[in-house]
């Protein structure tokens, strides 16, 4: 029997359409649709007390599409047609109104597939770390390997043997326009075969703003000489090598 308040209003709304199909069917002259009304008409009652609500909506669906026919052919009032269709739509609104129920879900004892071993323990392999200690008498800290002064020492003499190799590079540039009034940048080339097209390029352009040399012609087409006035060649250090500082 209907527990809510919304199954209780299916209930009596079905209840009285039922009836309503027998009223059809008891006054039906063709003996087989009476018999399929009357059917209907118990069908449909039996579908709400079953819960079966996808049937109670099919059921009544099938005694409007029979009550249509027998108003084309004459045997039902129209008006009675009418009112088993507002009352269908009744039933209908009255069905997606209800509780929706929860399913129970199995549960699939996924516990007992996984083992209980606990996870092993990751080991911490010891890696060589810098090791940091303080002085006892003025608080200075000592590192075992290369001191921040050593770091900054070599930065500098990195940075002073590029300038040292540039201004040697350049030099050479100058003593070959010296010898050839129009070079292209291949002639240049030559005379550094393991230097990058970009480090040469770099060295030319700092003559360039140093207006020693000037560019001359389109940029695909371009040769590179000496300007008229240039004075004094580049000064090199006096040792042949950069000074590493200590």
């Amino acid at each position: 029997m209907p527990k809510t308040i919304q199954e209780e209003f299916l209930y009596k709304k079905v209840y009285e359409f039922s009836y309503a199909t027998l009223r059809i069917s008891s006054s039906a002259k063709n003996r087989e649709v009476a018999e399929i009304l009357e059917g209907r008409a118990f069908s449909l009652l039996n579908s709400v007390l079953t819960a079966d609500y996808s049937k109670t909506s099919d059921t009544v669906n099938s005694i409007i599409s029979i009550s249509g026919l027998l108003v084309d052919g004459g045997f039902l009032h129209p008006a009675n047609k009418e009112i088993l269709q507002r009352e269908s739509e009744s039933i209908h609104l009255a069905i997606k109104a209800l509780p929706k129920k929860k399913e129970v879900l199995q549960d699939l004892g996924l516990g007992k597939i996984f083992s209980k071993s606990p996870l092993p323990k990751r080991q911490i392999v010891d890696k060589p770390v810098k090791q940091v200690q303080s002085a006892m008498g003025n608080g200075e800290s000592e590192i075992s390997d290369k001191t921040v002064a050593d770091k900054i020492s070599d930065g500098i003499s990195d940075k002073n043997s590029f300038k040292y190799e540039s201004e040697k590079r350049q030099s050479a540039i100058i003593g070959k326009l010296r010898q050839v009034e129009n070079c292209r940048l291949n002639d240049l080339q030559a005379l550094f075969p393991n230097i990058s097209d970009r480090t040469l390029r770099y060295d030319i352009e700092s003559l360039i703003l140093k207006g020693v040399v000037e560019r001359v012609g389109s940029r695909r087409n371009s040769v590179y000489r000496l300007k008229n006035t240039f004075g004094t060649a580049i000064e090199l250090p006096a040792s042949s090598s950069p000074v590493r500082t200590a």
